[in-house]
């Protein structure tokens, strides 16, 4: 038997315990929200108080929301129930619950003073709902993927007789698989019960063995689950994305609905209307926590690109540097290493026009999103142009964008265009043959994406001040540089970049650098003038 299927499963639950967190945060960031009332409800809604939940309570308080009736409810008591005696108290409720990664919220809800109070709101009641859901399709899901699964395999992971962060991230390593601290650390939470940052044997084997109560379930619904997991939990397929636009275009096709839709089909839960609001707000709110976890761990995406470590600057350089020796002190030089100092640049740039390109690519894909559109709901006094104080509400530094993509302190509808259309053809042929003219109002999760956008092009134009102030202080003659960079040549071309970062150990995807390329080059003709070099990063 092939460990890939260790490896799929990993990765699922990687997938599927990132999105059971988020639900955990947004059900406990909900305002006046006390876990003690709503385990009190639950407790109270057929029989006089108990002291502790059943899966019939479970399977009541679902039924009565509409949530499919054949959820095995009792899958969920056994994930958290320590007594094994089918009775969920509320430490165990807790467990259930409460963010795993977010300690600051963890302490805010446990320090609450319970109120007498017993109204749950409909948002909070469909919340725990979700929740519940997405465990149990993961539970059901994972145990029956573990029955091909060799339980010795810990001893091909382990080190010294424990499973560590970085064992995990070498096993991944050693299948040309790159994860992040993120997915490594949402995989811990579901198989480190002690939660010391280390599994050990027994953890392991809890974890692994499967659970023949789980199996009887929902036997009949295996191969159809297999063929899932091989389509889009493969390992070989995680092989393959490093990053490319094809991945990117996967993902984005399916949206962020698709995106998260958890796997399982033979539980299908259609959304009852008066749930309809709660639902498309919530999944807003988790698409907004995702974004910001993803940016969180973007330092750690900065490997993925490392093949080795760095190495002293090659001799292909030698001549530049000599001509920079000249005009800077040979201490100062030393020091500073602005050959260093572009490799990084080149490398944060290429993360975030990445960034950037998915999610204009995720926003044409919004049916509620076009140019025309979005350009008037943010044109407040309907003048023909963007403003400063237009773009207050979706961006911290809106001047920052205005003096990338405007002209005279003012962004016109082309302007603005060329700011919000992808790079992708795809993407643009989406955005082409919606209506133009339709003036619908946006939804929620629509305004966070384009407010996302927009940060993300902020961040990108930072970077690029950063840079300003650097070659200010250290007084670079600007010329050198760019000289440097473009091997003596009278512009920056692909090959260019490429070959720079290649040659201080660093790989990188063609069609990454065409979208960097892309979002330097002003005049369109390709490559990176001394003029567009001037007109970046020119005081």
């Amino acid at each position: 038997m092939s460990d890939n299927q260790l490896t799929d499963l990993l990765l699922y639950y990687a997938y599927m315990e990132q999105e059971i967190e988020v639900l955990r945060e947004v059900l406990c960031s909900e305002p006046y929200f006390q876990p003690y009332n709503l385990f009190k409800f639950i407790d109270c809604m057929k029989d006089e108080p108990k002291g502790y939940l059943t899966a019939q309570d479970l399977s009541i308080y679902l039924s009565d929301r509409k949530f499919p009736s054949n959820l095995p409810t009792k899958t969920y008591i056994e994930n958290y129930n320590q007594n094994r005696d089918c009775k969920l108290v509320y430490s165990e409720f807790l467990r259930a619950i409460l963010p795993i990664s977010n300690p600051d919220l963890r302490e805010k809800i446990t320090q609450q003073t319970p109120s007498d109070q017993m109204t749950i709101s409909e948002r909070t009641q469909y919340l725990f709902g979700k929740l519940m859901e997405a465990e149990i399709k993961l539970t059901i899901q994972a145990e029956n993927y573990k029955q091909k699964i060799d339980p010795n395999y810990f001893d091909k992971i382990c080190y010294q007789n424990y499973i560590y962060h970085q064992d995990l991230q070498s096993y991944f390593k050693q299948k040309q698989i790159t994860t992040n601290s993120i997915e490594i650390q949402q995989i811990f939470n579901r198989i480190d019960l002690l939660n010391d940052g280390k599994i050990d044997r027994n953890e392991w084997n809890q974890w692994i063995n499967t659970r023949k109560s789980v199996l009887q379930i929902n036997s009949n619904s295996y191969k159809q689950q297999q063929k899932f997991n091989s389509t889009r939990y493969s390992s070989t397929k995680r092989k393959q994305q490093d990053s490319t636009m094809s991945d990117l275009l996967t993902l984005s096709k399916q949206g962020f609905y698709q995106s998260t839709k958890p796997p399982l089909s033979n539980y299908s839960y259609n959304t009852p209307k008066k749930y309809q609001k709660q639902k498309t707000d919530i999944r807003a709110q988790m698409h907004y926590s995702l974004m910001q976890n993803s940016n969180h761990s973007s330092k750690q995406e900065l490997s993925s690109y490392k093949t080795m470590t760095h190495k002293p600057i090659t001799n292909f350089y030698e001549d530049d540097i000599q001509t920079l020796k000249k005009t800077q002190s040979v201490a100062k030089y030393e020091a500073l290493d602005p050959v260093n100092y572009y490799v990084q640049l080149y490398v944060n740039l290429i993360q975030l026009v990445k960034k950037i390109e998915r999610q204009k690519i995720l926003l044409s894909n919004h049916d509620d999103f076009s140019l025309y559109s979005s350009f008037q709901k943010l044109d407040k006094g309907f003048k023909g142009m963007l403003i400063k104080s237009d773009l207050n509400q979706y961006c911290k530094n809106p001047q920052l964008i205005l003096d990338r993509y405007g002209k005279d302190n003012k962004m016109r509808f082309s302007e603005y265009i060329k700011m919000i259309e992808p790079k992708d053809p795809q993407a643009v042929e989406i955005l082409l043959k919606k209506d133009q003219k339709h003036k619908g109002n946006m939804l929620t999760q629509t305004e966070i994406s384009l407010k996302l956008l927009f940060e993300l092009i902020e961040q990108f134009q930072q970077k690029i001040n950063q840079t300003k102030d650097y070659q200010s202080k250290q007084q670079f003659d600007i010329s050198e540089i760019f000289y440097m960079l473009a091997y003596d040549r009278q512009q920056i071309t692909h090959q260019d970049i490429t070959d720079f970062l290649s040659a201080n150990q660093f790989k990188t995807v063609s069609q990454d650098v065409d979208l960097l390329l892309a979002e330097l080059d002003f005049d369109g003709d390709g490559q990176i003038s001394y003029k567009d070099f001037i007109k970046i990063f020119g005081k």
